[in-house]
């Protein structure tokens, strides 16, 4: 779960909106390959490092 997301828009099957939005979930069914490139990217958005 990521907080202050608001920005971030949802990716269908890997990233989704949770309550008002300002959160989102990585959703990963086992055997999925986890886009590391794009989990990086949102942590590094929402935590004010980009």
């Amino acid at each position: 779960m990521v907080f202050e997301a608001g920005d971030i828009e949802p990716v269908k099957g890997v990233l989704r909106s949770l309550g008002n939005g300002d959160r989102k979930a990585a959703d990963f069914a086992e055997g999925q390959d986890v886009g590391y490139d794009l989990l990086a990217g949102v942590l590094a958005r929402t935590s004010g490092k980009l």
